[in-house]
């Protein structure tokens, strides 16, 4: 709790810092002043001191927001019948085809935007099939524009929306729409009069939760979008880094939380009011009645989500395999690009710093999550849950981007007036985004136990840490299992916490591949991302495997 606590303190020191002074040489100066809540929208003239619309900000505002909308409805029209085409599928397949939609988004998002720069480029795949096809005469520019950086988003946020509009689609009552069907209704009029109201409540939370991480994307922007083509968590970024307006930074930041609290109490309220409806059982037979060919269209889109979630992973581990420097056209196989990563001091001293960090921040955010869990489900209801369950899950709630920069003023201000410097601030950091992570997991699989082996260990005169031990820790297993294993492939990918917290020499694998693009794109960076792809294929799988286990 106190480690989970620690991602509310730096939210409350960046409230004070946004009434503070920019500092002469970066930071700030604790002189309280309005200034930098006026720059948000305003600037002043350096001759008369007048005050003019800020359209720099107003620009990647509009832009943000622009991009979070159009990534949230193209995600909601590719992921609507991905997710229809998975809940129609015979019991036994299901699991399998949500598992094969989960694993792209699981992998490394450096990674998977790594390998969608092939793709886009001028003389990229797209370009080159569309070219031979007869259908453009010269390339498209894709790349480092706006529509690279919406693709960006959809390809990174795309499971996102499946996952709860499956959630929803898989309890329909198919009877509804066979009647519907019985009544003359067509297609059309099924889906949007029957199907859309009953997962009315899948799509709002789908869109919510594309919504709110696509809003302070950091990542995506500044590799698709070339620096050009800033969003809210570019600018946040900036301003915490080479602009060092750390006031500026701080109501920026507050700004996009604001942003994401509405949304969220927009989906509390909707939520709310969507918790009357009853849900009835399906019979397989209902859905064999009415299976997914009544929706024309949804099996091929539906098919070719996939596709586009597994290619640009695949290119890039084939071409990882390039005999040349090329990563677009193969010229023979060969491991060098292998050997090469492999023999690179910078790329020993960050994988191994990443493992590190890793396996310890995976370590104390599985303890802490699990106490947590245990408190939260083992006790009494007291005051105050609510707020304790929203803290705990808080680094969920509030853009990525916003924690990094509140952890790292925090954690300047401690080394400011302590002196204390090392990798625990980074370690740290990381345990405290990675315990929603591990909390979750742990949490469901503590609520579906039978209470009643615990009643009967106590009545056989067992004391709480016996029962803890003997018969609590063995049954939770599973789920603290997975919570370790998700949160240790949370940290090992993490970028942005990474980039900001991290002193000298704590440069991680991320970090650096992420520094290695100013370079170019090589097949060095190929072969180090398809590790990762195979590290995490192979924890996921077990994650996977973990929860189908004892289910």
């Amino acid at each position: 709790m106190i480690i989970s606590g620690l991602g509310i303190l730096p939210l409350s020191i960046i409230v004070v810092y946004s009434f503070m002074s920019p500092g002469s040489y970066g930071g700030i100066e604790w002189k309280p002043t309005l200034e930098a809540w006026i720059n948000l929208l305003f600037e002043r003239d350096i001759f008369n001191e007048t005050l003019h619309i800020n359209f720099a900000h107003l620009a990647i505002i509009s832009r943000s927001i622009g991009l979070a909308l159009a990534a949230t409805l193209l995600t909601l029209f590719f992921g609507f019948p991905t997710a229809y085409f998975i809940a129609t599928r015979p019991s036994r397949q299901k699991n399998f085809w949500l598992f094969l939609v989960i694993l792209p988004f699981c992998c490394n998002l450096l990674v998977r935007i790594f390998a969608m720069l092939p793709f886009i480029r001028d003389q990229g795949f797209i370009n080159h099939l569309l070219i031979n096809l007869n259908i453009i005469e010269s390339p498209l520019r894709i790349i480092y524009t706006d529509a690279a950086v919406a693709i960006g988003l959809v390809y990174t946020y795309l499971p996102l929306m499946v996952m709860p509009l499956y959630a929803s689609m898989e309890k329909l009552n198919f009877g509804l729409i066979e009647a519907g069907c019985d009544l003359y209704g067509n297609r059309w009029s099924v889906l949007t009069r029957i199907i859309v109201p009953l997962v009315k409540p899948g799509i709002v939370a789908g869109c919510i939760l594309v919504f709110i991480p696509v809003l302070g994307a950091y990542v995506v922007p500044r590799i698709l979008g070339g620096g050009k083509h800033l969003m809210l968590g570019n600018l946040i970024a900036n301003q915490f880094g080479p602009s060092r307006d750390w006031p500026m930074g701080s109501v920026l930041a507050l700004f996009l939380t604001a942003m994401v609290m509405v949304a969220l109490m927009a989906y509390v309220r909707h939520t709310v009011k969507s918790q009357t409806k009853v849900e009835h059982p399906i019979s397989d037979r209902s859905k064999r009645y009415f299976n997914i060919g009544r929706m024309p269209g949804f099996t091929p889109l539906a098919l070719f989500c996939l596709l586009c979630l597994y290619a640009p992973l695949a290119m890039m581990t084939v071409f990882s395999f390039n005999a040349s420097r090329s990563v677009t056209r193969l010229s023979g196989f060969s491991l060098h690009w292998y050997k090469q990563a492999a023999s690179n001091p910078y790329v020993q001293d960050a994988a191994l710093l990443s493992l590190k960090l890793a396996l310890c921040a995976a370590c104390l955010a599985t303890i802490a999550a699990t106490i947590a869990a245990l408190a939260t489900t083992r006790c009494k209801p007291f005051k105050g849950y609510t707020l304790v369950y929203g803290i705990i899950n808080q680094p969920l709630m509030v853009p990525e981007i916003v924690m990094a920069v509140a952890i790292m003023a925090f954690f300047g201000l401690i080394k400011q007036y302590t002196g204390i410097q090392g990798i625990g601030y980074l370690l740290l950091a990381h345990s405290v985004f990675c315990i929603p992570f591990a909390y979750l997991p742990i949490r469901a699989r503590l609520e579906n136990m039978d209470l009643s082996f615990e009643q009967a260990a106590a009545d056989l005169y067992a004391n709480p840490w016996r029962v803890f031990r003997r018969v609590t820790l063995p049954m939770v297993m599973p789920g603290i299992q997975a919570g370790a294993m998700l949160s240790f492939v949370v940290s090992l990918d993490d970028v942005i916490i990474s980039m900001l917290v991290a002193g000298p020499g704590e440069t991680t694998l991320p970090v650096f591949m992420l520094g290695q693009l100013r370079r170019g794109f090589t097949p060095e960076i190929n072969a180090i991302s398809t590790v990762l792809i195979g590290v995490c294929v192979l924890i996921v799988s077990l994650v996977f495997w973990l929860s189908m286990k004892k289910r």
